[in-house]
């Protein structure tokens, strides 16, 4: 049983090794794209499309000021990442336009929680969903919790 436990553990350091969540912040950093990832409640507020664009642009959090709505691929690149806390209950903003099968102007979103998760659509830019917010780089002074993944996986060794 502990070796299921450590393989378990070692595969999803693998799987999801890039990304490292900040529990003091509220975020998570993408170690391999460099960016950092807005993590709070906050991220099951909703808004339509062009209100969503707003409030991460104008977004102050963590003493950082260039928050962005991230595009339909960096937003696809989170889903399943176990490092996120908190996950809207339902599509989740891209600030990817695009024209609607139905005729005028939508915005590619994606499914974020339960059986329909990684699920793309175009939606209605006028219909409200959530938006998590993005920034290019680290937090200044930000912590590296990925110290207590090593740690446990230590202890189970042990």
């Amino acid at each position: 049983m502990m070796k299921l436990v450590i393989l378990l553990l070692m595969t999803a350091v693998l799987l999801y090794g890039d990304f490292i969540r900040n529990d003091q912040t509220q975020t998570v950093y993408d170690t391999e794209r460099k960016v950092t990832w807005l993590d709070t409640t906050a991220v099951g507020n909703i808004y339509t499309n062009l209100d969503a664009k707003a409030y991460c642009t104008n977004l102050l959090f963590a003493k950082e000021n260039d928050w962005y709505l991230p595009d339909r691929i960096e937003l696809a690149n989170i889903v399943g990442v176990p490092q996120f806390q908190y996950s809207p209950y339902n599509f989740c903003w891209s600030s990817t336009i695009a024209i609607m099968p139905s005729g005028g102007f939508g915005a590619w979103a994606i499914q974020f929680y339960g059986d329909n998760s990684g699920y793309e659509a175009i939606l209605n830019i006028n219909f409200n969903y959530a938006a998590r917010c993005v920034r290019k780089g680290k937090l200044k002074k930000s912590g590296n919790s990925a110290a207590g993944t090593v740690a446990v996986m230590y202890y189970l060794i042990q």
